[in-house]
C-alpha cells in the first residue's frame, strides 16, 4: 500500500453558516481550490514520504477529502483547511493537520506521543499534542524542504495560541530531533 493518500479538495459550503470571514464568490473559491491543489501536488510526496518514514507510520485512509471552509480554523478529523490562507500557507496548515491525523489515526493503530504525555504531565493536553506536531513539522521544514522562513512564519502564527506557543518553546529547548527520537515507534 502506498504511503501517500490520494487527496480530494472540496469547498465545504455546508460550513458557510459558521464562516468568520467573508466568503468570496464561487468563481474565486474554485480558483483558490485549483491553486491549493496544484501547489499541494508539488509538495505532498516529499512531505508525506518523509513524515511516514521518520514516524514509521502510514495513513489509514488511502483517500482523504480536504474541505476548504472560511471558518477561520482548520482541523485534522475531519480534514478542514481555512480558505483564508494563501496557497503557500496552505502547505504548512495542511501539513500541520496531516501530522495530527497521522499520529492519531494511522494504519498501525499506534499513538507515538504517549511518552510525551507522561514526560510533560504539567502541560495542557493541547501543548503536549503540539510538541510532537511541531517537532515533526520543524523536521519537515528544515531538513526536508529546507525552507527556514516557513518555520518562522509558523512560529509567528502559533504565538497567537498560548498552548501552541508553549509547545514551540519546548521544541526549541529540547531540540526537534531529540523529541522525534523519543516518540514511540510502532512494533
Amino acid at each position: 500500500m502506498s504511503k501517500i493518500p490520494e487527496f480530494h479538495f472540496h469547498y465545504a459550503n455546508l460550513l458557510e453558516p459558521y464562516a468568520v470571514h467573508s466568503i468570496p464568490p464561487k468563481e474565486e473559491i474554485t480558483k483558490l481550490i485549483i491553486e491549493y491543489v496544484n501547489l499541494w501536488d508539488e509538495y505532498k510526496v516529499k512531505i508525506l514520504t518523509a513524515l511516514c518514514d521518520i514516524t514509521g507510520l502510514t495513513f489509514r485512509n488511502t483517500e482523504l477529502d480536504v474541505h476548504v471552509a472560511f471558518t477561520g480554523r482548520s482541523s485534522s478529523i475531519p480534514l478542514i483547511v481555512s480558505g483564508i490562507f494563501k496557497a503557500d500557507q496552505l502547505i504548512d496548515i495542511l501539513t500541520h493537520e496531516l501530522i495530527h491525523r497521522l499520529t492519531a489515526d494511522n494504519a498501525e493503530q499506534h499513538k507515538p506521543n504517549k511518552i510525551l504525555h507522561q514526560q510533560f504531565k504539567e502541560e495542557t493536553n493541547s501543548t503536549r499534542v503540539h510538541i510532537a506536531v511541531f517537532a515533526l513539522h520543524t523536521y519537515l521544514i528544515l531538513d526536508v524542504l529546507k525552507e527556514p522562513a516557513r518555520l518562522e512564519r509558523d512560529k509567528k502564527r502559533a504565538k497567537m495560541n498560548p498552548d501552541e506557543k508553549r509547545a514551540y518553546e519546548i521544541v526549541d529547548q529540547q531540540g526537534y530531533m531529540s523529541i522525534i527520537n523519543s516518540l514511540e515507534k510502532p512494533s
